[in-house]
């Protein structure tokens, strides 16, 4: 499985080379990303997966508390 995906990786850059070479810029994508509505939808996604992977359908626990009446 990995050689067939070695081989599929190689066809892609030999299709598809890349013709500019662009420099990262750090500031230019935390402007992008400091929008209201960029924010609320990663808020938003992160909440629902941490929801949906967060809790167990599996186990359960119970806990409990008590008062010793001795010791008040």
């Amino acid at each position: 499985m990995a050689l067939v995906n070695i081989v599929y990786v190689a066809g892609l850059l030999i299709a598809f080379p890349a013709k500019i070479a662009i420099a990262p810029n750090i500031i230019t994508g935390l402007t992008a990303l400091w929008s209201p509505t960029i924010l609320i939808a990663l808020i938003s996604l992160w909440t629902t997966i941490f929801l949906y992977t967060g809790r167990s359908s599996v186990t359960g626990s119970v806990l409990s508390f008590q008062v010793h009446r001795d010791r008040i």
